[in-house]
């Protein structure tokens, strides 16, 4: 089963429980250097707050690491 099965109505089928910590790097990893291209404030904004929301709800990440 895809990890991101997105199954409607703002809701995914998998929890960020269940990502190991390898895909929780590169998902924090992807959005860093996202952000470091984008110069559009609004799309800034969002994917900092994606970046706060993934860095809260997990212990997972070791920004020294990346």
């Amino acid at each position: 089963m895809p990890m991101f099965l997105y199954i409607g109505d703002g809701k995914w089928k998998n929890t960020v429980k269940q990502w190991n910590r390898d895909e929780l790097d590169i998902l924090f990893f992807s959005l860093q250097l996202t952000l470091d291209q984008v110069e559009d404030v609004q799309t800034r904004e969002q994917i900092i707050y994606l970046l706060e929301k993934l860095f809260n709800i997990t212990n997972a990440i070791n920004i020294e690491e990346l």
